[in-house]
């Protein structure tokens, strides 16, 4: 029999093993976290399964918030394991828990340094291509593309 519900698709996936343990999801999976196709307003869209596990027992998200693990299976489910914050309050989390190393300035084995961020930034107002900066600090055309769009090195000006 076919699941009819987004609720009765998602639990198909859910391995429940306790109250207290990690529920973990058996679909698929992307970088390690659960995807789940999830109709919305008559839509389809991919949600993380997590979000979803969270949103169906405490309530819809805010805006810009990220649902994040207190216990750091990035497999599991349970409402018990989840809770809502930044994007900074999750980097923080994963610091504290030693799972992220120090990006930027931190980060011992970095190639880029503030000077090389401002030369980055120089050269691309000079017209350079994203690939010849990277070329020229021998590092990929993403993470040049990450600098030229805000996303990473943004407390450098």
């Amino acid at each position: 029999m076919r699941p009819t519900t987004q609720e009765e698709k998602f639990w198909r996936h859910v391995d429940k093993k306790g109250t207290d343990e990690c529920w973990e999801w058996q679909g698929s999976l992307r970088k390690g976290y659960g995807f789940f196709k999830h109709h919305e307003d008559g839509r389809p869209r991919k949600i993380s399964v997590h979000r979803f596990s969270f949103e169906l027992h405490k309530g819809k998200m805010d805006a810009g918030k990220q649902c994040c693990h207190t216990c750091d299976n990035p497999k599991c489910v349970n409402p018990r394991h989840l809770f809502e914050g930044t994007g900074m309050d999750n980097v923080r989390d994963a610091m504290e828990k030693g799972r992220r190393t120090q990006n930027g300035e931190l980060n011992k084995s970095r190639k880029l340094d503030p000077a090389k961020i401002r030369g980055i930034r120089l050269y691309r107002r000079q017209k350079y291509t994203q690939q010849n900066i990277a070329q020229r600090y021998n590092v990929s055309v993403a993470l040049i593309g990450q600098i030229l769009r805000g996303k990473i090195w943004t407390h450098v000006r």
